[in-house]
């Protein structure tokens, strides 16, 4: 199909500017490799994912994680990349130079060149204490779906509201009996007080839970594998995904559909279905412009995804099965779309 493949192993580095404190890489290295490599030499954090054995470079081309709330992605903190052209010829780009270049490898580099090195900022930990938490139905309640719907909107409301903070990370797992997971960058009284103004909005059968840990320790909490450096079990997935504008969040209609067409439908035969919307939405989204980058993202509240995926690495699963998981999917999204939603796309859950 006139596709190229270009082993980049021999291109691996990591290399830390101390005057500039931005993290120069490429190559396969992994996101765990790039965290360990900063926290260690110098006890600083970067913009990453969540899955430890997932490239940088690849990731670069969006990249949601445990910073991008009140940081933004990994895109938006990429400075500068060198790039080899069709031409042969090597070139570097950034905001001031081959600026259109720079413009364009954020977000659709593999449509342009091969880039060779990136250089990304770096930052000092938001707070040496980090409060790692669980919110979840009481064990003893049975939730209906639309107590599910009302837990999902509730955590909107939060993220619209003045008492939305950026240094506090939500992923909403979508299920039947459904649960918040993440983190607070502080300890004590003042995560007490932040995550009691997220509680308010719930539904009150929803119980919270929390861990104090020191930065470090949250990183491989959030992040599971990050410290051993560890490579994910091979499956075979699927992966199905939107981003949703703060222009039009979801109300009880559109939601209804997202668990409908997800945690509610039949099991699949041949694989295990599941997702999350992480909440996005902040002052930093919205300072994003929509033509910053290749990738237009300005002002997302939620990034929906939903995948399926396999039970060992040589057991696949039914083309059927990937459409009954998709088609239930675009379902809500099209339901979204009647509602008066632009839904979005997010470059590194390739839905093709």
């Amino acid at each position: 199909d006139g596709a190229l493949v270009i082993n980049l192993k021999g291109l691996k580095h990591l290399e830390y500017d101390e005057s500039t404190k931005l993290l120069s890489y490429g190559g396969p290295v992994m996101i765990s490799e790039a965290a360990n490599f900063m926290w260690k030499k110098c006890q600083r954090t970067l913009p990453h994912g969540r899955c430890p054995d997932v490239g940088m470079t690849g990731v670069a081309a969006s990249g949601f994680g445990t910073l991008s709330r009140a940081s933004g992605t990994v895109l938006d903190n990429i400075e500068s990349v060198r790039v080899a052209l069709a031409n042969g010829s090597i070139v570097d780009a950034d905001a001031k130079q081959n600026s259109e270049l720079f413009w364009g490898v954020r977000g659709a580099a593999s449509s342009l060149g091969v880039v060779l090195d990136f250089k990304i900022k770096t930052y000092e930990p938001p707070s040496q204490r980090v409060t790692n938490y669980t919110i979840e139905f009481n064990s003893s309640y049975k939730p209906t779906q639309q107590d599910n719907v009302d837990a999902l909107i509730g955590t909107q409301e939060w993220a619209l509201s003045k008492d939305n903070n950026d240094l506090v990370s939500i992923r909403f797992g979508i299920k039947t009996k459904s649960e918040l997971k993440g983190f607070f960058y502080g300890g004590g009284a003042e995560a007490k007080t932040v995550l009691g103004s997220l509680m308010k909005n719930l539904p009150p059968t929803m119980v919270l839970k929390t861990d104090e840990n020191d930065f470090w320790t949250s990183e491989d909490i959030t992040t599971p594998g990050l410290f051993k450096e560890t490579l994910t079990p091979r499956r075979y997935f699927y992966i199905a995904s939107v981003t949703l504008p703060r222009s039009t969040p979801l109300d009880n209609v559109t939601a209804w559909e997202l668990f409908s067409n997800t945690a509610y439908v039949p099991k699949l035969p041949d694989a295990s279905a599941s997702g999350f919307v992480d909440i996005w939405g902040g002052e930093y989204a919205k300072g994003v412009e929509s033509d910053a980058s290749a990738w237009k993202h300005d002002d997302n509240l939620h990034l929906v995804r939903w995948d399926m995926r396999s039970s060992a690495f040589n057991v696949s699963f039914a083309d059927s099965s990937m459409t009954t998981m998709r088609d239930g999917f675009y379902k809500f999204v099209d339901a979204y779309k009647a509602s008066g939603g632009v839904p979005g796309g997010f470059t590194t859950y390739r839905d093709e």
